[in-house]
Formats: C-alpha cells, sequence, structure tokens
C-alpha cells in the first residue's frame, strides 16, 4: 500500500509538471512587430499589444498609428502594425501649417486634412510626402468684382487679388487703381476694384503778350510819336495733364508752364515840343501918290491862301481829318496807323514798307502815296465811312 501510495504520488507529481509545461508553452506567444516597414519577431507571456510592443521595446507616441489598438487582445501568430507620426509643413490660401500625421502620400494627408472640395494642390496624390516639395492648397473662394464699373460674381482658388486679376485677363498698368492692394489674400466673400487710368499730356505753345512804354519827347513836336522799339511777342509752353478713368475725363490740370522766349516791350516817344505858331499873311496895299502926274491910282490888295501841308491834296487832308483827327503819326494801338490808319498788312501790300516799316512813321506824302495805289485798286472803299461822310462815293 505504501508502495503503491508512493507509486501514486509521483504520478500526480510527474501529471502536474506535464500540465505546467503545455500551459507555459501555451502562454508564449510569438508576434510580428513591423515599425513603419521594418519587422521583428518577438514572444510575450501578455495577451495585450502593449504587452508584444514592451517586448519589442517600442514607444508609440501621441499621433502615432497602432493596429490594433493598444488594448486589444492578440494571440500567437498576430502581427501588431505601428506607423510613427511626423510633422509636415504645409500651406493653405497662403497660410503657413503644420500637422503631425501618419499619411505617407499627398491623398492621404489631403483625406486627413479634410479639405473643401475643388481645393486646387499643387502635388500629385501619389506623391511620397518624405520627398516632397511644400504642399499649397488653395481652396474655393467666391470673390466680387468691379472691373472698370462692370460688376461680377466668380468663384476661384487664386491665392491673391493679382492672380484673381491675372485669371480675368486685366493687366495692370503703373496708373490703375486696385482695391484692395494687388498682393493681397483672397477671402470668402472678398470684393476686388480696378479703375482703369489713363494720364495724357498735352503740350500748347501760348503768346506772351508784350507791353507798350511810351516816353515823353521834348525834341519831338507835340502829337508826333517814334516808335524807337518794336514790340515782339514772347512765347511759353504749357503742359497739361488729364485724367481718364474707365473711359470718362475726370480731371485736367496744368503740370509745367515754361517761358521759352521772353517778350520785348515796344517803346514809342511821344512829343511834346509845341510848334511856333505860323506867321499871318498881310495884305499888301500900294497907293499911288494923289499928286502923281500921271494920275495912275495902285490900290490894290493881295492874299495867298495856306496850302495844305507837305504836299498833300485837301480831299486827302479832309479824309485824314475823319479817319485820325488829322494825326498823320498817331499809332491808334488797335492795329491801325498814320493820318489815314491803315492795317500793317495793307501798307505791307502797297508797297509802303519802301518809305518806312509801318504808315506813322512815314511822312504824309509817303503815305498819300501809297494811299492812292489803294485807291487805284479798290476806290475810297478803303475808307467807307469817312469817303461816304465827304461824299467821295
Amino acid at each position: 500500500m505504501k508502495r503503491g501510495l508512493i507509486i501514486g504520488g509521483q504520478a500526480t507529481v510527474a501529471s502536474a509538471l506535464v500540465l505546467g509545461t503545455v500551459g507555459f508553452v501555451a502562454n508564449n506567444k510569438s508576434i510580428e512587430v513591423v515599425v513603419d516597414g521594418e519587422s521583428q519577431n518577438v514572444r510575450t507571456f501578455g495577451g495585450k499589444v502593449e504587452d508584444a510592443l514592451k517586448a519589442a521595446d517600442v514607444t508609440v507616441g501621441q499621433h502615432d498609428r497602432v493596429t490594433p489598438a493598444v488594448d486589444s487582445d492578440i494571440k500567437n501568430g498576430d502581427t501588431v502594425n505601428i506607423l510613427t507620426a511626423h510633422k509636415v509643413e504645409y500651406q493653405v490660401d497662403g497660410e503657413d501649417k503644420t500637422v503631425m500625421t501618419t499619411a505617407r502620400t499627398v491623398d492621404e494627408l489631403v483625406d486627413e486634412l479634410d479639405l473643401a472640395d475643388g481645393s486646387d494642390i499643387n502635388l500629385d496624390g501619389h506623391v511620397q510626402l518624405a520627398s516632397a516639395e511644400k504642399l499649397t492648397v488653395l481652396t474655393p473662394k467666391e470673390v466680387k468684382l468691379n472691373l472698370a464699373g462692370k460688376k461680377s460674381t466668380l468663384t476661384t482658388t487664386a491665392l491673391d487679388v493679382d492672380a484673381v486679376l491675372a485669371d480675368k485677363g486685366v493687366k495692370v498698368g503703373k496708373h490703375d487703381e486696385v482695391k484692395p492692394a494687388r498682393n493681397t489674400v483672397v477671402s470668402d466673400g472678398i470684393t476686388i476694384t480696378y479703375n482703369k487710368i489713363q494720364k495724357k499730356k498735352k503740350t500748347t505753345t501760348e503768346a506772351i503778350a508784350f507791353e507798350t512804354k511810351r516816353e515823353e519827347d521834348a525834341k519831338l513836336a507835340k502829337g508826333k510819336t517814334e516808335t524807337v522799339t518794336e514790340g515782339k511777342a514772347g512765347e511759353r509752353k504749357v503742359v497739361t495733364e488729364t485724367v481718364i478713368r474707365n473711359g470718362k475725363k475726370v480731371s485736367t490740370k496744368k503740370v509745367s508752364d515754361k517761358v521759352t522766349r521772353e517778350p520785348v516791350d515796344a517803346l514809342i516817344k511821344v512829343g511834346t515840343k509845341e510848334e511856333a505858331p505860323e506867321p499871318e499873311e498881310n495884305s499888301d496895299s500900294e497907293e499911288s501918290s494923289n499928286n502923281s502926274s500921271k494920275g495912275k491910282k495902285k490900290s490894290k490888295s493881295s492874299s495867298k491862301a495856306k496850302a495844305p501841308s507837305g504836299g498833300v491834296s485837301s480831299t486827302w487832308q479832309a479824309l485824314a481829318q475823319c479817319e485820325s483827327g488829322g494825326n498823320w503819326s498817331i499809332n491808334s494801338g488797335n492795329g491801325y496807323y498814320g493820318g489815314l490808319q491803315f492795317s500793317a498788312s495793307s501798307w505791307r501790300a502797297a508797297g509802303g514798307t519802301k518809305y518806312a516799316p509801318l504808315p506813322h512813321q512815314a511822312t504824309p506824302a509817303e503815305q498819300v502815296a501809297t494811299a492812292e495805289k489803294l485807291r487805284a485798286n479798290g476806290g475810297w472803299g478803303h475808307w467807307p465811312a469817312c469817303s461816304s461822310r465827304l461824299g467821295l462815293r
């Protein structure tokens, strides 16, 4: 019995050892742990994913992705995948952003960012983020336009105001107005105003009137004048600038005024010398002596009438009196000269310049000689009012 007991006890111990060994083997699991594509096999007695990670000496970050989840159960032969998160810099509508992501391609990141439909992305979807340039995203926005007075709306992914105008075919000139500024980033609902501005310059030449100065001359007979210096008009160049907005003139202003030739003032001497009065003509009488032996009586008087000055006939004198008050040296200042009030052009046309540059500088006889040529061509009609008044026509 005792022997049997001993044998029975040994059998019990052996059975326990076998069961323990089986349990040990059953709890020892082989797990494949894959980190960013690199695989290692580990063994663990634990029943959770986190046990396998400990066995693999893998620390999981906050943004890393673990599949299955860290608190999930595992069994022998399972695979645990870990994708470590990395920082990606990108830009949305001109604003720089960063994100911690486990995405490896552009498509994966775009899905993760949940971008608006119709967004414009600068990279193809299959491009690996690790080797790509910065991802740039332009989201669609509604823009209100006022282009040279024409209003419209537009949905665009353009980054800034300048890009919107370029998309609409607007070439902005140096004087054009754009609001807001051309480098303003477009936001949803923004209003863009563009005005076409033209600035046109015009140069004109203007005359500068000369002044007429008169100086008294005691050596010159009163009523006579003498031109010392002919007046000459000056000249100036004036530049004006006209501003045209969207085809309509809005303003004109003078931008420069430059004198290119100074005027020359006229200088005229005015006589103040009083002429001596002409002597009166006396009647000569001859009386014969009462005691004349011949009885002849000589009581005869004779007088001579004053002849027109300078050999000018009374008709021309009368016409000059009517036209100029008889002042043969007058320069009226209204474009007519001399006793018969010639214009400078008629004086030249009749050949008067052979006597003097202007009529009032010629003698009365020279003025009449020139006037006779005019009368030969056009009659007394050159002096319509006075010739009618004098009954010459």
